[in-house]
C-alpha cells in the first residue's frame, strides 16, 4: 500500500490549474496557442463552465497519477527528489505521448513546445510538491 499527501495532491492540482491560467492567458502563450491549433481568438463562453471542470478533473487525475509514481518508486523524498523525477516524466511520457500526436496531425513544433511545456512545467511543479510535503 502507498500513502499519498492529499493535501500535496490538491495543491498540486490548483497550482497546476493556475499555472495553465497564466500559461495559457493571451499575454504569454494563448495568442500562439490559439493560431497553431486554429481556435478563434474571440473567447466564446458557451460551455466554459464544462471545459473548466472537466479541466480541473484532469489536471487533478494528472496530479495524483504522478504522485502515485513518485511514491512507489521512492522518488519523493525531497523537493529536488521530486521536480527532477517530475521533470523526466513530464518530459519522457507526457511530453512525448504530445509529439506522437503531434506528429502524426501535422502540428506545427510551436504548438508541441507550448503544450508540452506546459505539462513538463506542471509535472515538475507536482513533484516538487510532493516532494516537499514527503508525498
Amino acid at each position: 500500500m502507498f500513502y499519498i499527501n492529499w493535501f500535496a495532491l490538491l495543491l498540486s492540482a490548483i497550482a497546476s490549474f493556475g499555472v495553465g491560467a497564466i500559461w495559457y492567458n493571451e499575454k504569454l502563450f494563448g495568442m500562439s496557442w490559439k493560431e497553431v491549433h486554429g481556435i478563434n481568438p474571440k473567447p466564446n463562453s458557451d460551455g466554459m463552465m464544462r471545459t473548466m471542470t472537466t479541466g480541473f478533473i484532469a489536471t487533478l487525475i494528472y496530479c495524483f497519477v504522478l504522485s502515485i509514481v513518485l511514491v512507489k518508486t521512492e522518488n519523493h523524498t525531497c523537493m529536488a527528489d521530486g521536480m527532477k523525477f517530475g521533470f523526466l516524466i513530464g518530459l519522457g511520457i507526457a511530453g512525448m505521448a504530445i509529439a506522437i500526436q503531434y506528429t502524426f496531425l501535422n502540428k506545427p513544433a510551436k504548438a508541441f513546445f507550448i503544450d508540452a511545456g506546459y505539462m513538463i512545467f506542471i509535472s515538475i511543479l507536482t513533484g516538487g510538491i510532493t516532494g516537499a510535503f514527503g508525498a
